[in-house]
């Protein structure tokens, strides 16, 4: 009987030392950050997403962009964090939509990158007057 009451409490123990040890679960709490930089005369808003491999349609972007992105100043340089796996191994399953919107909720452009490209980019995005 005794063996039953402490099972729950091992479980406990093990967790925690799996949470507290640097063991990596994908997709739990570990973010590619992205350095935008904003190049243009006006405010932008910047919303990545990701996307299965065979997407190639166009997400509305505006109610995302409205509501959870910060706003980058002309000549500002933030970094923001994402949907993005920092790992290949996780990030190589999909494809990450970027769009780049004004805070009129104006499209400036978007595009539909893999995970090698925004690597190859060195995870920045330089956002240049249209």
């Amino acid at each position: 009987m005794r063996m039953w009451k402490a099972a729950p409490l091992a479980l406990v123990v093990v967790l925690l030392i799996t949470c507290c040890s640097g063991v990596r679960c994908p997709g739990v709490g570990y973010s590619q950050p992205v350095t935008v930089e904003n190049r243009t005369s006006v405010s932008i808003k910047v919303d990545i997403r990701d996307v299965e491999l065979d997407y190639t349609g166009t997400p509305d972007v505006k109610p995302y962009a409205k509501n959870r992105n910060p706003v980058v100043l002309p000549g500002e340089v933030i970094e923001l964090w994402t949907v993005i796996d920092p790992e290949r191994g996780f990030g190589i399953r999909l494809k990450y939509f970027v769009a780049v919107i004004t805070e009129s909720d104006t499209i400036l452009w978007q595009r539909i990158f893999t995970w090698d490209e925004l690597n190859d980019m060195n995870w920045t995005l330089i956002i240049e007057p249209q």
